[in-house]
């Protein structure tokens, strides 16, 4: 389990093995960083209330091209955010599901 950074970075166990940043392997079992990201920010957008952006997160199709689009919602409607321990908590809510993946 990764806990400490948004991936992990480790050495191969085993000789062959795979080395370097590792994320987390989706429903596939595929290592996709379209899953990990839209997993992540989708978090932060339920944490925001923003169920409108939370929705099209998760229903981007064209997460590679657009990802950017859906982003700058996120960090536009964090960074109107007053009390700082709101703030607070939509970043953790961020880490906290990185970390859990």
């Amino acid at each position: 389990s990764c806990w400490l950074t948004l991936a992990c970075v480790s050495q191969p166990l085993v000789p062959g093995g795979m080395a370097g940043i590792q994320f987390p392997a989706n429903e596939k079992g595929d290592r996709s960083t379209t899953s990990f990201n839209k997993e992540v920010f989708s978090a932060m957008a339920n944490s925001l209330g923003a169920k409108d952006l939370e929705d099209k997160i998760k229903s981007e199709k064209d997460w590679r091209h657009k990802y950017s689009v859906h982003l700058d919602q996120v960090v536009e409607r964090t960074l109107k955010l007053q009390d700082t321990s709101a703030l607070s908590a939509v970043l953790t809510k961020g880490l906290e599901k990185a970390r859990s993946m």
